[in-house]
């Protein structure tokens, strides 16, 4: 063999060698869910309610969505009012987001009671797959808040 080709040889082995101790791995993907499972409040209350959604690790170097979508008896609008844009989510449905930030573990859903008269109504608050399926996962048991929103 010439001293080229064994120069060759050697320096590919060392490459690529040193190589497979600084593969850089991702991440673990974060586990959402609410830290509570729901609230009351009075229809006149002017105070906007924070349902508190937590990670279970801090996001790395960009913030990322948390998406959501509404549903119960009350009616946006005309029973409550959201701070949150509504969002097409893949399947055609409405869904709306929150922003965990860059290095935190937190987002929360806020939602102001708007002064009407009837029966008690209620929001329900489901959280919903990440759309492009990779910056979280939904923990199951903590993915849904109950905001009962009492006629004062």
């Amino acid at each position: 063999m010439s001293k080229l080709t064994t120069l060759t040889a050697i320096a590919a082995l060392w490459l690529f060698s040193s190589c497979e101790d600084e593969i850089v791995k991702a991440p673990p993907v974060p586990e959402i869910g609410f830290v509570q499972s729901g609230a009351t409040v009075a229809d006149n209350s002017e105070d906007y309610l924070f349902a508190e959604i937590r990670a279970s690790a801090a996001v790395g170097a960009f913030d990322y969505p948390v998406f959501f979508e509404l549903s119960g008896t009350a009616a946006e609008d005309v029973d409550f009012s959201i701070s949150h844009q509504p969002y097409e989510g893949a399947s055609g449905n409405m869904l709306y987001m929150a922003t965990v930030a860059q290095g935190t573990s937190t987002a929360a859903v806020a939602l102001l009671p708007i002064d009407t008269t009837g029966p008690d109504r209620t929001i329900r608050i489901k959280l919903y797959p990440d759309q492009e399926g990779k910056r979280y996962t939904v923990d199951e048991e903590n993915s849904e808040y109950i905001l009962t929103i009492r006629n004062n």
